[in-house]
């Protein structure tokens, strides 16, 4: 049996009234005790503490209302910050520092070597570490990691990783080389791309799905408001989920029908005889030229339509196993969202079972993977601060 203490419940008010300014800041403290329901003397004692903690300040509310003078308490997002780092790639690393509000105050990228190793990498993420804080000043508190792989929390080694110099390494082992004073954090890069879309002005339980592509599929899954990784870190790999119709072989599992040899922007490319065009302008510049091409040539524009259908049949799929608030669809072919938006839905739609009683909740975020990733990792870095109890973790100046 548990046993929860007098001091349990003030932590856990606290944390309650904290996270209530981080979501709508400035407040009144009679605003604040509305909120969370307290009582005023119990919000007016803790906003106390966290004011002598440097986490909140009083302002005058009339600075941002117009209306009477009354002093308000306002959230500090700059008490600390997340270093983000995305390895989602393996060409590049990118690296944000992320404030408490979760914004994105300053980020950078790198190329990674050619002659890669774990101790050049880790140089690469030290020089360009060096080089985004040179003209700031402030506090880190975690540094929180975005994979393309498979992360085991218990083992801490990451599996099935997209850049195979990372496949079963304890990465944050070798982080710590660089960050000796840091907690690190290593997260999916689609886990992170779900926690990316929780609103913090609905912090309650919620049930959505993220689909995130890259060079792989991977699937985010929030339930009740927590991420769900399965039992083993392997919950929501797509990109071997079989399709029917599909008789291509896999490169990267050997199966037949994988999900990842017709939806991905590598499949189109392939098609249509452009991988070298895709791999040298990258993502973005990639679907600008099939968007170009879509508007004069009917073979562009059937092959983009058949990929929107197979990612339909999947999201029909998944509203009927895990009836979801909604799925949400990212990452490196957003800019084809246009494109593919109706045929997406109307497959889903007709192919959903649970349609026919509820409508199908699908949206499409127009964000690049690098800031979907940086919002994710800062959003789990501010959990973690949360829940580490806010006033004991370690800072490190930089």
């Amino acid at each position: 049996m548990t046993v929860v203490t007098t001091t349990d419940v003030r932590l856990a008010n606290l944390l309650k009234v904290y996270a209530s300014l981080r979501a709508k800041s400035p407040m009144t403290k009679r605003q604040l005790a509305q909120e969370v329901e307290l009582t005023f003397a119990s919000v007016s004692s803790i906003c106390n503490q966290l004011v002598d903690l440097g986490l909140v300040r009083y302002v005058d509310e009339s600075i941002f209302t117009g209306g009477r003078k009354a002093m308000a308490v306002s959230f500090a997002s700059e008490f600390a910050y997340s270093l983000v780092l995305d390895m989602h790639h393996t060409d590049y690393i990118a690296m944000a520092l992320v404030d408490l509000s979760n914004s994105i105050v300053k980020s950078r990228k790198a190329v990674v070597p050619e002659e890669l190793t774990l101790e050049t990498l880790m140089d690469c993420i030290r020089q360009c570490y060096l080089a985004l804080v040179a003209d700031c000043t402030g506090k880190l508190y975690c540094v929180s990691v975005g994979v393309s792989a498979v992360y085991n929390e218990q083992s801490q080694i990451l599996l099935q990783a997209s850049n195979p110099l990372l496949e079963r390494v304890n990465l944050a082992m070798h982080l710590h080389t660089v960050f000796p004073d840091l907690p690190i954090l290593i997260e999916n890069d689609a886990n992170l791309a779900a926690f990316s879309q929780l609103d913090p002005l609905k912090p309650g339980k919620r049930d959505q799905l993220f689909v995130f592509f890259t060079q792989g599929i991977g699937l985010g899954l929030i339930i009740d408001g927590q991420l769900y990784r399965g039992s083993h870190g392997f919950a929501g790999e797509l990109g071997h989920l079989k399709l029917t119709g599909v008789d291509r072989t896999c490169s990267k599992c050997g199966n037949v029908g994988c999900m990842r040899t017709v939806v991905p922007l590598t499949s189109i490319a392939r098609d249509l005889g452009e991988i070298d065009i895709l791999r040298r302008s990258g993502s973005l510049a990639y679907c600008d030229h099939l968007l170009m091409r879509a508007n004069q040539e009917p073979e562009v524009v059937q092959r983009i339509d058949y990929t929107a259908q197979k990612i339909g049949e999947v999201l029909a799929e998944l509203f009927d196993i895990l009836n979801p608030e909604q799925i949400i669809l990212g990452g490196n072919n957003w800019k084809l969202y246009p494109l593919m938006g109706n045929t997406i839905r109307q497959t889903c739609r007709r192919l959903s079972n649970l349609a026919r009683e509820v409508d199908i909740q699908i949206q499409f975020v127009s964000e690049p993977i690098n800031d979907l990733i940086f919002k994710g990792a800062g959003e789990k870095a501010f959990r973690y601060f949360i829940e580490s109890c806010v006033p004991e973790l370690p800072l490190v100046s930089f």
